[in-house]
């Protein structure tokens, strides 16, 4: 299910007003001649604003850019970090199961020379094509790399998927 709600824009009008009001405090505070008789309130006021734009930028790493820079370099997410892109209507992983989270991972593929995910909605492209695809289509991926559980899986579950992976031919 996908949202129309995007916080990673809120995240952006967060910051937006808080560097506002940082503006305003500093053109306030310059405007007191003597730095040390800076009323204790707006001083107070400048030590919560630095507080409150450190936090805004942990949060905004942590349920924006974090999630989505994991899953476009092909880390694995952890459950969380799944669930904030579903819920960003970035990924639309659509299984009615209620841990779609333990299916998704099993679509996440490493071995000593790449890290992915293994999309079956892309197919191979003709040699000389250019296109930024996310994620790598099972024909790319050798089935024998494969973790024993991704194997059983897909063969279980995604069947028309597992007979797309490569396969290994005799006397290579």
């Amino acid at each position: 299910m996908a949202s129309d709600y995007d916080w990673g824009l809120d995240f952006s009008e967060l910051s937006s007003h808080v560097e506002r009001l940082g503006e305003a405090l500093r053109h306030t505070a310059d405007s007191v001649r003597d730095r040390d008789s800076l009323p204790p309130s707006l001083a107070s006021s400048i030590d919560e604003l630095v507080k409150i734009r450190e936090l805004t930028a942990k949060l905004k790493d942590r349920l924006d850019l974090e999630p989505l820079s994991l899953y476009v370099d092909g880390y694995l997410l952890s459950r969380e970090q799944y669930y904030l892109l579903v819920a960003r209507g970035i990924l639309t992983f659509r299984l009615e199961e209620r841990e779609a989270y333990d299916h998704f991972r099993m679509f996440h593929y490493e071995d000593d020379e790449r890290r992915c995910y293994i999309n079956p909605d892309e197919r191979p492209l003709p040699k000389g094509t250019i296109k930024l695809q996310l994620g790598s289509p099972p024909e790319a991926i050798l089935w024998s790399r494969l973790r024993p559980e991704q194997q059983e899986y897909f063969q279980e579950q995604q069947p028309d998927v597992a007979v797309r992976f490569r396969r290994e031919r005799p006397g290579r």
